[in-house]
């Protein structure tokens, strides 16, 4: 009878678990009716991979936000000029100089003024125009 009061059934996946398997939320703020601190009803796995989804959700916003009003530097792309042809990830940051710290494109969960930092250092190209002048940094080095 004591395991069955041990146990929790995962709102998410279907699955019976301990109770130990469901994540404590706020333990100072919240309490069940018998005091206990409150445990979700998701389990653990559940709980992390919910989580994982709404940072990647979080992330790619950002990453929107912050080139939504960007073009490219050498052709123009743009949401403004291409419209519904306009695609977001089609826009690049290419470093000039040799300053760079972060490839801005795995800095999406870092704060905006770190961002906004390294992206003053780059020139915003789109893909074509980005291809084309590694090309010919390529040539010019060698």
């Amino acid at each position: 009878m004591n395991n069955i009061l041990n146990t929790r059934f995962c709102k998410s996946c279907d699955i019976i678990f301990n109770v130990r398997n469901f994540p404590l939320a706020k333990p100072e703020t919240f309490k069940d009716s018998n005091g206990n601190p409150y445990r979700r009803h998701i389990c653990s796995d559940c709980y992390s991979d919910k989580k994982s989804e709404e940072r990647r959700i979080r992330k790619n916003k950002r990453r929107e936000n912050a080139k939504s009003d960007l073009a490219c530097e050498m052709c123009n792309y743009s949401h403004e000029r291409d419209g519904d042809y306009f695609v977001i990830e089609n826009l690049q940051f290419h470093h000039h100089d040799d300053n760079k710290l972060y490839d801005v494109a795995d800095m999406w969960n870092m704060s905006m003024k770190k961002i906004k930092e390294e992206i003053a250092k780059c020139t915003v190209l789109c893909i074509l125009c980005h291809g084309w002048i590694t090309v010919q940094d390529r040539i010019n080095n060698n």
